[in-house]
Formats: C-alpha cells, sequence, structure tokens
C-alpha cells in the first residue's frame, strides 16, 4: 500500500475506518461524509458509527472517497466498500477531441409543432 495514500479500509471487526495522511481539508470532507473523528493517543481514529448496515456504510465510504479524489487526493478503497469500478483517470485540461469527431450541438433545433415562448419584443415590431 502507499504510505501517502488515504485508505477507507473494512476492518476485521466490520468497522468502517480511515487510515493514513489526513490534514485538515481531508478531515473536514470525512466529517461531511459522515465519518467520526476520536482521539487516542495515536491520533485521531477516523471511522463510521458501528452497525449501520453494509449498504450504508458502503455508500458513506464510497460518498467520501469520491469527495476526496474530487480535492485531489490519493485513495484507496477497500473492494469490499466499491459499490463502482475504479475512476478512470481525468483527461488532461489540453486535451482535445480527436480530428474528425463531431462536437455537441449548442443549439438544438425545436420541432416544428412546438410553441415559441412569449417574447413582448416580438409583439412591438409587428406593424
Amino acid at each position: 500500500m502507499d504510505d501517502a495514500s488515504i485508505r477507507i479500509v473494512r476492518e476485521r471487526g466490520g468497522e468502517v475506518e480511515v487510515t493514513g495522511p489526513v490534514d485538515p481539508l481531508a478531515m473536514e470532507l470525512l466529517l461531511r461524509a459522515g465519518f467520526l473523528a476520536q482521539p487516542t493517543l495515536r491520533g485521531p481514529w477516523i471511522r463510521l458509527l458501528f452497525d449501520m448496515g453494509e449498504t450504508w456504510e458502503s455508500d458513506r465510504a464510497q460518498w467520501a472517497a469520491d469527495m476526496l479524489r474530487t480535492a485531489r487526493y490519493p485513495v484507496l478503497l477497500d473492494s469490499s466498500l466499491s459499490s463502482a469500478p475504479p475512476p478512470r483517470p481525468a483527461p488532461s485540461p489540453r486535451s482535445r477531441p480527436a480530428r474528425g469527431s463531431v462536437a455537441t450541438p449548442l443549439t438544438r433545433r425545436l420541432p416544428e409543432n412546438t410553441r415559441v415562448p412569449y417574447r413582448p419584443h416580438h409583439s412591438v415590431l409587428k406593424p
């Protein structure tokens, strides 16, 4: 495992815990996702509530991992907690569509039988 990654794991007793380097922003995101931070002699013990059901725990862990990844933290999510396939790397900001690909049109044509919304400036222009 990577020591620089935040790890969200289900331990042998069934509890969901967070280990790894957690700074104040990461802590705030984990608290927002429903994790608790309890002080111990070794540092904060970050965990979810006990006995809330595996589905609830998986949803909260996945939500926390998504928020942390969005904030560009390296996150390792235990496979027993993941409800979705691992995320693909985001394209670089400078990437462009392949040459010859069709771009999504910015406007779309309304069907012929669709009424155009009333616009007062149209009635002013009519003689």
